[in-house]
């Protein structure tokens, strides 16, 4: 195909997305313009879930299986400093991109929320001095945001001046903590001095509520803010926390209305532009944060309008919360495309009310399946994350029908743990993302995702055309997933990082040519059959016009106890090598090696170990390649990022099969993955 016909192809794409983002939906608006009409949403929170701080009976009550833990984590945050954060701390982020510099703001946020949920569920006042400390310095800080968001404000510079406030991640998430702080103990604070309450809702509305109306604010993630540039996790966190704020603490009503409905044309506009397939194109990883937050919001209105304004029954809010139970591989292993980590399960208790609220059995038995220990034979008790304030409350709050559930599950299978286990996963199959382009692959013991997609997705990496086996729990090929955030994480820098490229893939290199970042570098033709448990899609757009490629057809099937790879090849010209790339974890031995069992591998042919996470149990498997293509090994020492590394272990393999530098124009290249017989 020469390029004119490419560029047409192109442009036909493009016009299918566009008709596709046309369809749009306002679920959010409808719904709060209904409720708004039956007289829902007045200011002064009556509509509150939680009891009175002062009624005892009621957070007893609450704060069962619970409490224990809350107050341990309360009595270490007394102990706690509560230190400004330097200017000079700034100005080293600015130079250095080290966020680990922000650790002390991280403190801030999570000792604020275990001080306002020990003095809940405890109620002796003695959490509350120290809390007023923490907010009386936090109403002084000129910004709530961290120094790799201060970048927002108009200056563009790190070190936060005060003329404006952008809402970010943090702040949002600062502020709704200290409305919830303002909510429950204002009485209590006004009994201490009344100028508690006053500086710190002073600060409240500098920070939040007045920047959230204010249209002059570069709150980019906002409904007509975004110009060019797609919505992700920010939209519903920052939407979600910064209404909390508004509906805890905002007195004039017409204020609280203006924000609401912008809350949720906000989150119709993120709904729209991340399609109803109901996957998370940022990965399970960034669930929590992303389409978690969308059900943070969506409780927290329907809540506020005292049920009136209701989404749960809506079969996209459903889709989305079940892509957490299908992308789960097993082993504690997730997938992890993208800004990925392989093994981030999440809030278990909030997926619980997510399922809960939407009568999703298979979110529910997803999380009875992750809590239920069949060495002890008990339900494990979860640790109380305490990241958010509304989160550790609907834990307190749902707690109650969760035990319920448990019970009445292991009555159901007579006691047998294991066999309830089997039985909570036993339906999960493949399933395909016709939007997001991704394909989950079961049969058996084993499963295989792969992704077409484009490469300018949310937290984007250059891997079109990739794919992730595991075989019984272990997993074999791999994607690196997110490495630890540095200066050119989120910068044009982006690309320059190992993880990030295609090279550290299972993609090829075309031609001598790797992948390249941008929309129009995406698949086409893309075809899943569920039935044959395959994906077939052409990847040569992904890759520049060097490396002249007419066309790429890569095919992923799984068959019975087997994965085989078909790329079908057209090249303009032939420039360089090809090289395919499967990015391993486990020992990999090539033609000529001898195995640990004496197996001296044969040409053709590449022997894998996979293990377990611990590495307690393994599994081998024979990789069959075509005897024309040259394997090679490439290990990578994951010493140089302790956030890869606690994921993978030590290291990771790249394996390599090139082709000849005069290899034909045309052809295919076949492998094939199936266990290893001696």
């Amino acid at each position: 195909m020469n390029r004119f016909l490419s560029f047409v192809c192109a442009i036909c794409i493009a016009v299918s997305i566009a008709a596709q983002e046309s369809e749009q939906r306002h679920l959010f608006e409808e719904q709060f313009d209904a409720a708004l009409a039956e007289g829902a949403f007045k200011t002064g929170a009556s509509w509150m879930p939680y009891p009175d701080y002062s009624d005892r009976t009621a957070w007893e009550k609450l704060s069962q299986g619970y409490k224990e833990i809350i107050i341990q984590l309360g009595e270490k945050s007394l102990k706690y400093e509560w230190t400004p954060i330097m200017a000079s701390t700034y100005l080293e982020y600015e130079k250095t991109g080290n966020r680990a510099l922000m650790k002390t703001s991280y403190d801030h946020r999570n000792n604020l929320i275990i001080l306002v949920a020990a003095e809940l569920v405890e109620g002796k006042g003695r959490f509350l001095p120290h809390l007023v400390d923490g907010l009386w310095l936090l109403s002084r800080e000129y910004s709530w945001s961290l120094a790799q968001h201060t970048r927002y404000q108009a200056s563009g510079r790190t070190l936060p001046d005060g003329t404006d406030r952008p809402i970010t991640l943090h702040s949002a998430n600062i502020g709704a903590s200290i409305a919830y702080a303002l909510y429950f103990f204002k009485d209590e604070f006004d009994k201490m001095d009344p100028s508690i309450a006053i500086n710190v809702k002073a600060a409240l509305k500098r920070n939040i509520l007045d920047p959230f109306l204010d249209e002059s604010v570069n709150n980019w993630w906002m409904h007509k803010k975004t110009n060019d540039r797609k919505f992700n996790n920010w939209t519903p966190y920052c939407v979600s926390h910064s209404v909390a704020a508004f509906l805890l603490c905002e007195e004039d009503q017409d204020r609280m209305i203006q924000a609401l409905k912008l809350s949720a044309i906000t989150m119709d506009a993120y709904m729209n532009d991340i399609g109803t397939d109901g996957a998370c194109d940022e990965g399970p990883s960034y669930w929590d944060m992303a389409v978690g937050k969308v059900y943070d919001y969506a409780r927290l209105m329907c809540d506020a309008s005292c049920g009136k304004m209701d989404v749960f029954g809506d079969e996209m809010i459903r889709r989305m919360g079940e892509f957490k139970s299908k992308t789960y591989f097993g082993d504690g292993y997730v997938m992890n495309f993208a800004d990925g980590e392989c093994r981030a399960v999440g809030d278990l208790e909030m997926m619980f009310r997510y399922g809960y609220d939407t009568s999703s059995k298979e979110l529910v038995d997803f999380v009875l399946y992750k809590l239920a220990d069949p060495g002890t034979k008990m339900f494990r008790v979860k640790s109380i994350k305490c990241s958010y304030m509304s989160r550790v409350l609907e834990t307190l709050r749902y707690g109650e029908k969760l035990r319920a559930i448990q019970e009445q599950t292991i009555s159901q299978y007579g006691g047998d743990w294991v066999k309830m286990r089997t039985a909570l996963r036993k339906g999960i199959g493949s399933v395909w993302y016709d939007q997001t382009q991704v394909a989950i692959l079961r049969k058996g013991n084993w499963t295989l995702a792969a992704k077409g997609g484009h490469n300018d997705e949310s937290h984007n990496h250059n891997d079109v055309g990739s794919g992730i086996l595991h075989v019984a729990t272990r997993p074999v090929i791999i994607d690196p997933g997110v490495a630890t955030y540095v200066k050119e994480t989120f910068s044009p820098a982006r690309y320059t990082l190992w993880n990030v490229q295609s090279d550290w893939h299972s993609v090829p290199k075309i031609n001598g040519c790797s992948q390249v970042n941008g929309r129009e570098f995406a698949a086409s033709d893309v075809v899943c059959d569920l039935e044959g448990n395959s994906l077939v899609q052409d990847i040569s757009r992904a890759y520049p016009q060097d490396a002249a490629c007419n066309s790429w057809k890569r095919s992923w099937v799984l068959n019975e106890e087997e994965v085989v790879l078909v790329d079908k090849f057209s090249l303009q010209s032939r420039k360089d090598s090809d090289v395919e790339n499967f990015i391993i974890r486990g020992d990999v031995y090539l033609p000529g090696d001898s195995t640990p069992h004496g197996y001296k591998v044969p040409k053709g042919e590449v022997v894998i170990t996979a293990y377990s996470y611990t590495k307690k149990s393994q599994l081998n498997l024979v990789m069959i390649y075509p005897k024309k293509m040259t394997p090679a090994v490439t290990v990578l020492d994951l010493s140089i990022d302790n956030r890869v590394r606690k994921c993978w272990g030590d290291e990771i393999v790249k394996l390599s099969f090139s082709s000849t530098a005069k290899a034909p124009v045309k052809g295919q290249y076949e492998f094939r993955i199936k266990p290893f017989k001696n």
